[in-house]
């Protein structure tokens, strides 16, 4: 049987940035316990958890300047193969991800995303068609 293959679509990457702070209290100043930077984004977390289960996958979506280029970097690092389109301007957004062990909570924080010019969405759709056509 040959393996699942998937191909998934992010259109807003992201710099994900996980801290574990047990005891997590906001107001106060603390260092996590531990620190982990991934690419993220829905489509992204989905290609990564196919991956680890055996599937084949291919990820296309939008990025942007600098914190595009190391979502890239990221990826390619963790073996996931992608294509995903450089926004001309602008950053893709990150996201600080507060995991409280000894709660059971999570606070997520995510700043402002990139804007996408309207006339760019024609190139934009053109450049995802191709890159999943690649992939059937």
């Amino acid at each position: 049987m040959s393996p699942v293959r998937l191909a998934t679509v992010t259109l807003n990457g992201t710099l994900d940035r996980v801290l574990l702070v047990p005891g997590f209290a906001p107001g106060a100043i603390r260092d996590s316990d531990e620190a982990t930077t991934y690419g993220g984004g829905k489509g992204i977390n989905v290609a990564r958890a196919a991956l680890a289960l055996g599937a084949e996958v291919r990820t296309t979506g939008l990025v942007a300047g600098q914190c595009g280029s190391w979502i890239r970097a990221l990826l390619r690092a963790e073996g996931i193969p992608e294509q995903l389109f450089p926004l001309p301007d602008g950053q893709s957004r990150t996201s600080t991800i507060i995991v409280d062990s000894l709660r059971r909570q999570t606070t997520v924080v995510h700043d402002s995303s990139p804007q996408v010019p309207p006339g760019l969405w024609p190139e934009i759709r053109s450049f995802l068609n191709a890159s999943l056509a690649e992939f059937p």
